[in-house]
């Protein structure tokens, strides 16, 4: 994610492109993965043979886009005009960060992208006319819609000097839901969600806490709880069996590495299933900085395959869950699964055909199911990526010829998604250069286990489908 806490005056070269009158005196704002709000104008120098351009910037602007905590005016010139691309090296950046502008005349915005020897960002600035610049911090779930229900919440926090709501509801930002104080020392703020599971917090001058007046919680991956709001009837997909018979099993196993470290591995079996006969099987990766638990414990992705599979929707299948830490399935972690992981899944009753088993990630684990197919293409027979975090581009350039070998991939990104959004749409340009056009699929939704969840049960059923027939088509 970026962050950045200062910004020196930019220095930079570049050459004028025909489209920069179009686009200057015009703001353009978006926000990077962290939540961090940024804004820019663009204007012509004034000696036009000179072909540079100004660029007064905004950083870190506060939820309603008016107010930032740093300013300032740089001299630019252009890289490329057709599209209008700037390039500039941050001086006194000491991560000796170079920021790339490009502008997209297919959708009328600019992708803005960080590179640094620590890190990489990038983020989707559009075009913000006075009206909507004030208006754009607003959520969604502040207004009443088709569908959706009204939930005051109340918090009572006498002493309090401010008071948000952060969850799934607006993809966990932490200044754009101002609960209201009252008279009698709560807060109050009413939403309007549709059906289904909302996990949430409350951030009381900066102190992230989970509600105690509500007794639903869901442990948050760092040691504490989100509080969770059930609209409308639970998901009978995501309800575990009643018949404790047809509920599958989770089994750890410690695998001793090439590496000659202890990996400890997650696997569910089917109930029933025969262990004579070698299963179909997910590799599931998990998002950044959790563990293999992440699955079963946000994702319920076990309740939701005993339901699929009793209800005779899917084939027996198995899933395999590893640790990845913080890895993006590269290096040791990614040793650890060809080298030791996959030669050894016979010995545990899964099939050792790559045409019987397929990858799934959720955030960084989206990154790591396209990285592990493009460098592992006959390993596996499909690959599904959710939310995928691609801004950390690979150790390896992706190349058409790569591209093309992979098994069938599929995307998904929500379009609240302020954390993985922009970085899918890069990718997806990145691939139509190349002449590679795998599936994106956009829609409603945030980095959210709310939104992965409503994805699952239709992702489950095609993998199913190709992996429990070992379809090769």
């Amino acid at each position: 994610m970026l962050r950045w806490f200062s910004f020196p005056l930019l220095l930079v070269a570049v050459s004028l492109s025909v489209q920069s009158a179009e686009l200057s005196e015009v703001r353009w704002q978006g926000r990077w993965g962290d939540g961090l709000r940024d804004a820019l104008i663009l204007t012509p120098a004034a000696d036009a043979n000179a072909k540079q351009m100004q660029v007064h910037y905004w950083r870190k602007l506060n939820a309603d886009w008016q107010q930032a905590e740093l300013q300032f005016d740089a001299l630019a010139t252009v890289q490329q005009a057709q599209p209008l691309t700037l390039q500039w090296n941050i001086e006194g950046d000491p991560q000796q960060g170079s920021m790339q502008l490009v502008y997209q005349p297919a959708d009328d915005t600019m992708t803005l992208h960080y590179t640094s020897v620590q890190q990489q960002g990038s983020m989707t600035m559009r075009r913000a006319t006075p009206t909507t610049a004030a208006q754009s911090g607003a959520e969604p779930c502040l207004q009443p819609s088709a569908g959706a229900q009204a939930v005051t919440l109340r918090w009572h926090a006498p002493d309090a000097k401010a008071v948000y709501l952060a969850g799934e509801m607006n993809d966990w930002q932490a200044d754009t839901l101002p609960l209201q104080r009252q008279a009698d020392g709560d807060w109050a703020l009413t939403l309007y969600l549709t059906p289904g599971r909302w996990a949430y917090k409350l951030v009381q001058d900066g102190q992230w806490l989970s509600d105690p007046l509500n007794p639903l919680r869901h442990p948050d991956g760092q040691g504490g709880f989100n509080s969770l709001l059930q609209i409308g009837a639970t998901d009978p997909l995501f309800t575990p069996r009643a018949n404790p018979a047809e509920r599958g099993q989770l089994q750890t196993i410690t695998l001793t590495g090439s590496d000659h470290a202890p990996h400890q591995v997650l696997i569910y079996r089917p109930a029933g299933s025969d262990p004579h006969t070698p299963l179909p099987w997910l590799l599931a990766l998990h998002g950044y900085g959790m563990d293999r638990q992440q699955w079963v414990a946000d994702g319920e992705l076990p309740t939701l395959l005993d339901n699929l599979i009793a209800g005779q929707q899917i084939p027996p299948l198995a899933v395999v869950l590893v640790d990845g830490g913080k890895s993006f399935y590269q290096g040791a972690t990614e040793q650890f699964l060809i080298r030791d992981l996959l030669p050894r899944v016979g010995h545990w009753g899964l099939s050792t055909q790559p045409k019987q088993r397929a990858l799934l990630g959720v955030s960084m684990g989206g990154f790591g199911a396209f990285y592990l197919a493009y460098r592992h293409p006959q390993q596996f027979a499909q690959a599904v990526s959710l939310s995928g975090y691609f801004a950390p581009r690979p150790q390896a350039e992706w190349t058409p010829a790569g591209l093309q070998a992979m098994p069938p991939t599929r995307l998904y990104c929500g379009l609240q998604d302020h954390t993985s959004l922009a970085s899918n749409q890069a990718l997806q340009q990145q691939l139509q250069h190349a002449g590679v056009t795998p599936p994106f699929h956009y829609s409603a939704g945030g980095h959210t286990w709310h939104y992965w969840q409503g994805l699952l049960p239709d992702v489950i059923r095609e993998l199913a489908q190709r992996i429990g027939t070992g379809s090769a088509s």
